[in-house]
């Protein structure tokens, strides 16, 4: 089953000049046909209406990580048209070598570095570590951090603590969602980084009366 939908993409299949159908594109990319693909490709006339479908190919290959069809692609059309959709969607689905090939042709720090955040959502330490150079790591206030420490990926908060703006204090939220799941490991991680006395306040203001106390207990600990 693809995700084409061509009357929602507002293409006529009749419009595309030179593409038998449009779901063909999606079929030989789903399953693996690549000589199918190839033909498709060269008998796709190069205009804004073809682009925009190839674009929407280029995303499908990349939630798939079909480096080879994301390759051809990319020499066609500009995945900077699209807002760096392929490259979301690589980092998301944790596609490594997609997401290295779409580096250098996209905007890693498009819809606030949404790449990277999907990439420590998902504790993928390899794609964080390519996008951390490109990225804005303070994005959505320090989102990539703090819902890595949530979801206890510990080495992608490793990278990400030295790289995040102690100024914004994400640090701090980043321990408190540590001390929310009762994280030991994860709130050592960010022990030195991080005020103490204010990710205790965003606990008390979600009302996390657990996590306050646990926390709580940790600074003691430490201060022994």
């Amino acid at each position: 089953m693809t995700p084409h939908n061509s009357s929602a993409l507002g293409h006529d299949q009749d419009e595309v000049d030179g593409v038998d159908s449009i779901d063909d594109l999606y079929d030989a990319v789903q399953h693996t046909q690549w000589a199918r693909f190839q033909d498709i490709l060269a008998a796709t006339p190069k205009n804004p209406v073809n682009d925009s479908v190839l674009l929407d190919v280029l995303t499908w290959a990349a939630k798939l990580g079909r480096t080879d069809f994301v390759e051809a692609l990319i020499s066609r059309v500009d995945p900077l048209q699209d807002d760096s959709a392929a490259l979301i969607k690589a980092a998301q689905y944790g596609h490594t070598e997609c997401v290295k090939l779409l580096i250098p042709c996209s905007d890693p720090k498009a819809d606030s570095s949404r790449a990277l955040r999907m990439a420590a959502r998902k504790g993928n330490i390899a794609i964080v570590e390519m996008l951390i150079p490109h990225s804005d790591c303070n994005a959505v206030r320090g989102h990539a951090l703090r819902v890595a420490a949530g979801f206890g990926h510990l080495d992608v908060v490793r990278l990400l603590v030295a790289v995040s703006d102690p100024e914004a204090d994400v640090h701090s939220e980043a321990l408190a969602a540590a001390a929310e799941n009762f994280n030991t490991e994860m709130i050592d991680a960010l022990w030195d980084f991080s005020d103490h006395g204010n990710a205790l306040g965003f606990l008390r203001l979600y009302d996390r009366g657990d996590a306050v106390e646990f926390l709580r207990q940790h600074i003691v600990r430490k201060q022994h």
